[in-house]
């Protein structure tokens, strides 16, 4: 993911296909809603480090390892999801900031349980 795309996604604003997740230090709830949401529709991108308007705040560096860490487990917890979805978040310098993306195909077979 370039930073420009990642320009191009932020200016189009949240939408069916395109969600905005501030974590600046850890990740919510509401990202594994998203990514359950997305992989059971149409697929979509996942931004984390942005305001809902789009504006771009950044994730903690300090903190992505750990974010990604996590996210990992999320998505391979087989009492959460099944099967499995392997997908990593990817860091992108935004303006001196680190944002985390992901791409989330679609599945027809996800099935997520809530956390």
């Amino acid at each position: 993911m370039t930073p420009d795309r990642i320009r191009q996604l932020l200016s189009t604003g949240e939408g069916l296909t395109i969600e905005y997740k501030e974590c600046v230090n850890s990740l919510n709830n509401s990202v594994w809603e998203t990514v359950c949401s997305f992989s059971n529709r149409y697929g979509g991108h996942l931004i984390l480090g942005a305001l809902n308007d789009g504006t771009p705040t950044g994730v903690n560096p300090n903190a992505a390892q750990q974010m990604k860490k996590n996210f990992a487990s999320m998505l391979n917890n087989p009492q959460k999801t099944s099967p499995s979805l392997f997908l990593s978040l990817d860091e992108v310098m935004l303006d001196e900031m680190m944002l985390l993306y992901a791409h989330i195909p679609i599945s027809s077979q996800i099935q997520c349980r809530p956390l």
